[in-house]
């Protein structure tokens, strides 16, 4: 599995370019850590299909 933090300064049309200045700006501890969150909940939740 891999994601991206959301407010890492990409998008998802261009994943690898650095640039969304205003997310990047937004970013602090509390949002990635609400992302992991978020991310961890989905892996473990019996109804994810890729669950198993």
């Amino acid at each position: 599995m891999k994601f991206n933090f959301s407010h890492n300064g990409t998008t998802p049309e261009h994943p690898e370019t650095f640039c969304n200045f205003k997310a990047f700006g937004n970013n602090n501890y509390s949002t990635e850590l609400e992302d992991l969150r978020l991310i961890i909940d989905w892996v473990c939740d019996s109804s994810n299909l890729f669950h198993p």
